[in-house]
This record gives structure tokens, C-alpha cells and sequence, in this order.
């Protein structure tokens, strides 16, 4: 189902095209629904187990149901969407097994180890379940476009289609709940509501630039109106999801494999095997909405500098950079935020 966003002329874009040639419409989200699942057949047995995930995990055989999988090709994924579809699936199913039993899973059979590092190294992306294989990619729509929210801060005049969180639903949980789900949607609705904060900003940083500061000044009111909205969208959060299921029954397997000791884990993380004697530990961080590439985005057209002990300057994370859903992350390309940096003028 396409976006019903205004295209990139009339969408604030008329000033860097190239910039908004990186994004869909609805900002970092895709501009269609995310694939419910892989067309071809031959990845049905993927499909089956992770659409059976939370039964397996309470019934603590998603380890020996991994175990048993075949180890399949990616050469059968064609488009990006079946891509992202494997990142998500793979991603499920590695926390799923590592974190799915008594004690935490010091090593990641073959099974998934092979193709999620093909899967992971097709999209730039590290193999563990990301921001994006657990929101940006895992949701589905039942909207028809005609949105029934009233709230009109961060609007393009149409809703987008992704923005009404009643319409939205997680394509995969661990546990089963709606509480996981909405967790994971209410960002999927914070990322299209806010989408329409880019083009705004990209607007304000060419102002800059030109000297224009009405028009800076204009930008900077209409993302304060935005970042409202998307305040009070967020305050949503504990509508349907209990803190007490977050905490006990989703938290856990948010988990990366890095400083995890005090879970059970090694030192070294996790083994990631390859089969033949191949492989490596492996320290990867789980996944967070600070890997958003929207609030990313704030901060870096913001000038907000986060710091880490010490007092040193961070980067934002490599994880969601290359997130956008247009490009392929070929050597020398710039990613989304690195575009937007290299035009602003030093502070």
C-alpha cells in the first residue's frame, strides 16, 4: 500500500532534492508496508517457525526447533523488501534462540549464522535485531488513509497512512502480547508523524545558508509544533503496554550480546558459527529507539552533542544511518545523516 504523502516537490524537498531522495515519504519508514512474508516458498520454513516464535518460546523448543532448520541460501531474495523481510525474520529468530531458554545461548548455530550475516552485510546492517528489523520493518497497516486522528501538529494536510496507531500492528513478537506490539508500533506512528519534520528542517538549514532568518525562524516554530505532537504521541506508551510485561516478558530479549555478563553471558558475547570450524565471538548492542534515525536527525540538525565519560564527542550510531530505503550503501556513498551534516555550516 503506497504512501499517500505529497510528492517531493510539494512535500518541502524543492530545495535538496538529493537529500530527500534518501527517505520515502513517511521519513525513515518504507513508503509501502513492510512484506508479510518472503514470496518464494523455499524460505517457508523461516516463515513458519518465526510465526510460531512466542508458542515456541513458552514452550522452550525454539532452541531445538533452530537446531533442526536447514541452512538456506539467500540467493533466492530478489528486492530490498524481501531483504529487509530475511533481516527481520533472522533477526526474531537470533534473540529468540539466544535469550530463549533457562540460560542464555553462548553460540548461534549455522542455520542462522550464515544467512543473517548475508542478510546483514546486503543491508549494512550489524546481525542483531536492530531499530529497524524490530519497528522500521515489522509492522503492518489496516488503514484506509483516512485517518482518525486529530491531531493536526506535524501534518502534511493528509495523514499519512502509518501515523493512526489503532491501524497498526507488529508483524512479529516474542511474547505474544499486545503490549509488545503497541511498544513497537507507537514508534512506527512516531516515525511518519515526524517525517514531515525533514523536509521542514532541510527547508530551515538551506535558510541558514541563504541568511533567511524569518524563515529559520519559521522552521524552527514549525518543528517545536512537531516535536510536540510527537511528545504527546509518545505519552500514548502505557495505553496498552504495562510497564510489568515491558519489563518481564519483552525487556529480556531486547538484549544485545555486548557487557551481558551479568545475563549469563561470556566476556566475548556470543559465537557466531559458521559451520567447517568458521566463526567468531561477537559483542553487538540490542536494539533501541536511541537508534532512531529521526531523533538522529533532530540532534544533528539541532546541534545537540551527546557525550560519553570523559567529556568526548559522539557520533550517532552507524546502525540506523544507513537505514534509509534508498541507496545501497556502496563504498564513498553517504549515508542520510552524513549528507545533511556536510551541508550545514560550521558551528
Amino acid at each position: 500500500m503506497p504512501s499517500r504523502v505529497s510528492e517531493p516537490e510539494t512535500y518541502g524537498c524543492e530545495e535538496s532534492p538529493g537529500l530527500c531522495s534518501l527517505i520515502s515519504g513517511n521519513g525513515f519508514l518504507p513508503a509501502e508496508q513492510p512484506l508479510r512474508r518472503l514470496p518464494d516458498a523455499y524460505y517457508e520454513e523461516w516463515e513458519e517457525i518465526v510465526g510460531d516464535l512466542p508458542n515456541l518460546i513458552k514452550e522452550r523448543a525454539i532452541r531445538s526447533k533452530i537446531d533442526n532448520m536447514s541452512l538456506l541460501t539467500t540467493a533466492k531474495l530478489k528486492t530490498e523488501r524481501e531483504w529487509q523481510r530475511a533481516y527481520v525474520i533472522l533477526s526474531f529468530l537470533t534473540h529468540s534462540y539466544i535469550w530463549g531458554g533457562d540460560v542464555p545461548s553462548e553460540i548461534l548455530p549455522p542455520s542462522i549464522t550464515v544467512p543473517f550475516l548475508q542478510v546483514s552485510d546486503h543491508l549494512q546492517l550489524p546481525p542483531i535485531a536492530t531499530y529497524a528489523a524490530l519497528n522500521l520493518w515489522n509492522f503492518s497497516s489496516t488503514s484506509s488513509n483516512n485517518s482518525s486522528s486529530t491531531d493536526s501538529s506535524c501534518s502534511t494536510g493528509e495523514e499519512e497512512e502509518f501515523t493512526d496507531l489503532d491501524n497498526l500492528r507488529a508483524l512479529h513478537t516474542f511474547s505474544g502480547t499486545e503490549d509488545e506490539s503497541w511498544f513497537y508500533v507507537l514508534s512506527v506512528a512516531a516515525e511518519a508523524r515526524g517525517a514531515r519534520a525533514i523536509p521542514v528542517m532541510l527547508r530551515a538549514a538551506e535558510a541558514v545558508r541563504r541568511g533567511d532568518h524569518d524563515a529559520v525562524s519559521r522552521g524552527l516554530v514549525e518543528m517545536a509544533g512537531c516535536v510536540r505532537g510527537l511528545a504527546r504521541l509518545l505519552g500514548r506508551m502505557q495505553e496498552r503496554c504495562d510497564p510489568a510485561v515491558f519489563y518481564h516478558q519483552l525487556r529480556p530479549f531486547l538484549a544485545g550480546t555486548r557487557n551481558m555478563t551479568a545475563a549469563g553471558l561470556p566476556a566475548d558475547g556470543v559465537f557466531y558459527d559458521e559451520g567447517d570450524g568458521e566463526g567468531r565471538w561477537r559483542q553487538l548492542r540490542g536494539g533501541s529507539n536511541g537508534q532512531s534515525s529521526l531523533i538522529q536527525f533532530f540532534d544533528l540538525v539541532l546541534g545537540v552533542e551527546h557525550t560519553s565519560a570523559g567529556d568526548r564527542r559522539t557520533t550517532t550510531t552507524t546502525t540506523t544511518t544507513k537505514m534509509t530505503q534508498k541507496g545501497d550503501g556502496a563504498p564513498g556513498e553517504l549515508s542520510f545523516h552524513e549528507e545533511v551534516s556536510s551541508g550545514f555550516p560550521a558551528r
